[in-house]
């Protein structure tokens, strides 16, 4: 679905210029400012002032779908793909690398860790590098006519908040709604229940909202905050930790990388400069969670 709307929750036009300028200057991308009155007319709420919309190459999609279709690419180009297939050991026996998994193993001669915050054990050099950042989602009902007069845009919508809502309407009148970060990774009771507030504190007219379905996902992200892309060791490769970068660096990564095991290019060593260091372990997550809640503050604070 076309159209990405980025929302600004406090007053400062000037800083959506200042976006403008950047982006049609230096990028020569095109995008439309909004003011609080054109903004009115996509979005019923109080708590955005501004805004900038991208209706050109920008768009959002089915992620499940998309990796559906991925597989279904994939085997019809002769791949077999094992799902539930945990593996409990990787070693490396001279050209070959001997995958072990509960049912059986594999000799193969490249192996790619894609796991990112999910690797536990594996890898451990990688995964110690690699700090889990939770965030949460929720889809409601049907909504009827009290959504279609809240959100009268189909565009995927983003807040300017550090840990912000990202949001868009679905299947007719439902709504997906995202939010929140934290490095506690257990995933909180009453999930919906909280995510739900959320949802109110933009749109109150909404009043009780149904939740059908609450979750929570880990994201991975390195110390310096840019993807984890390269060689490791002869044959072992990893393209992990796309936190904060979407599904579009990640699509670029496993190219990069596939590139590599087919002798094609080297494009991967863009990525050298930007390699696996100690996240911190616990010290790491207590300090990520108190710089969170700093900017949490600090996005309440300019909205007053």
């Amino acid at each position: 679905v076309p159209g990405y709307l980025h929302v600004q929750r406090y007053d400062k036009m000037s800083n959506i210029l200042e976006i403008q300028e950047l982006m049609e200057g230096k990028f020569k991308y095109q995008i439309e400012v909004l003011n609080r009155h054109e903004l009115s007319d996509l979005l019923s709420t109080r708590r955005y002032h501004q805004a900038w919309f991208e209706s050109g190459e920008a768009f959002h999609i089915h992620p499940l779908n998309y990796a559906l279709g991925l597989a279904e690419a994939a085997i019809g180009e002769g791949a077999r793909l094992f799902e539930q297939t945990k593996v409990l050991n990787v070693e490396q026996n001279g050209t070959l690398n001997k995958v072990q998994t509960a049912k059986g193993e594999i000799h193969c001669e490249h192996v790619v860790y894609c796991a990112s915050a999910y690797m536990k054990d594996a890898l451990p050099g990688i995964r110690s590098a690699i700090l889990p950042v939770a965030t949460y989602v929720v889809t409601t009902g049907d909504l009827g006519e009290k959504l279609k007069q809240a959100v009268r845009t189909r565009s995927a919508i983003v807040e300017s908040r550090r840990a912000s809502n990202y949001y868009r309407v679905v299947e007719g009148n439902r709504l997906l709604w995202g939010g929140r970060i934290t490095t506690r990774q257990s995933e909180p009771a009453a999930l919906g229940e909280m995510m739900k507030r959320d949802i109110l504190d933009v749109y109150p007219q909404l009043g009780d909202i149904p939740i059908e379905f609450a979750w929570g996902g880990l994201m991975g992200y390195a110390v310096h905050k840019m993807p984890l892309v390269g060689n490791i060791s002869k044959g072992i490769w990893v393209a992990s930790a796309f936190g904060g970068h979407g599904l579009n660096t990640a699509t670029i990564g496993g190219r990069l990388i596939a590139e590599a095991i087919a002798h094609k290019s080297d494009r991967y060593r863009l990525f050298e400069p930007y390699r696996a260091r100690w996240a911190g372990g616990l010290t790491g997550r207590i300090a990520v969670q108190l710089s969170y809640w700093k900017m949490q503050m600090q996005d309440k604070l300019k909205e007053l």
